[in-house]
């Protein structure tokens, strides 16, 4: 963070086109942006930190909810919804569970003892440790199925983890 200001400070007291003081400002500005740029990214961090585990249980709920308006005369009518629950237990003992709601992409893919390595920074990924078994990966940015040949995403071009 420092460096920015020591550099340009110093390179203002040699070039006489800079200035002694506009290098030091300069320099200043940069490393003030740089520690503000810091300090927001490490503040984001803290919410959401990767983990590494295994995971012990996962099931299926099913929920209803109640749609029928207030009226005495009203059908009764209900939303149901199935939401499928992986409980993962992390390397330091917590428990971490992922509820999939519109999709079973993660249900799926994790059988009960695979490890697993979690990854907020690229869009909540769930990586498995041993994919040798796998008939297909899944895409850390589009989330989509593909062959595991692949070396690249055939959706999003990206590269797939192997």
């Amino acid at each position: 963070m420092p460096v920015p200001f020591v550099f340009l400070g110093l390179l203002g007291c040699v070039i006489e086109d800079i200035g002694f003081p506009m290098g030091f400002l300069v320099g200043g500005f940069f490393s003030f942006a740089i520690g503000a740029f810091y300090l927001f990214d490490s503040y984001q961090e803290k919410s959401d930190k990767p983990w590494e585990g295994v995971l012990v249980d996962k099931y299926k709920e099913e929920n209803t909810r109640n749609l029928t308006p207030k009226d005495e005369d009203a059908i009764p009518m209900y939303e149901k919804w199935i939401t499928y629950v992986l409980v993962f237990r992390t390397t330091d003992g917590q428990k971490k569970t992922l509820e999939e709601r519109k999709t079973t992409k993660y249900y799926d893919y994790f059988r009960i003892g695979d490890r697993v390595r979690y990854h907020p920074q690229l869009n909540g990924f769930y990586e498995k440790y041993d994919k040798s078994l796998d008939r297909y990966l899944i895409c850390p940015i589009c989330g989509r199925e593909n062959k595991i040949k692949n070396d690249r995403c055939k959706y999003c071009n990206n590269i797939l983890v192997k």
